[in-house]
């Protein structure tokens, strides 16, 4: 049986001051099946009043303090949806 995987990666993007540090991907992988069932629940999240892009969301989840809700329910949707989570180190 064959699987087509689809990856979602990330880099770490903020955060190195030294060359030596490490730069970091991170993301998730899973069968297209399994993407597209969360896609279709992100899209709904990011699309309620107000709407969020993605560069909002991304602010959002890097908030220290408190949590966000629509935050929350996207990590629940992953976790439900069964993404797997992946990250590896260049440094």
């Amino acid at each position: 049986m064959r699987r087509i995987i689809q990856l979602s990666i990330d880099e770490s993007g903020y955060g190195q001051s030294d060359p030596d540090e490490a730069f970091i991907f991170a993301g998730y992988a899973a069968p297209v099946k399994l993407w597209e069932d969360f896609t279709h629940r992100f899209d709904l999240i990011l699309n309620e009043s107000p709407i969020l892009t993605p560069h909002e969301f991304k602010k959002r989840v890097r908030w220290r303090y408190r949590a966000d809700n629509r935050i929350l329910r996207t990590i629940q949707a992953v976790e439900e949806d069964t993404l797997n989570a992946l990250i590896f180190t260049i440094g």
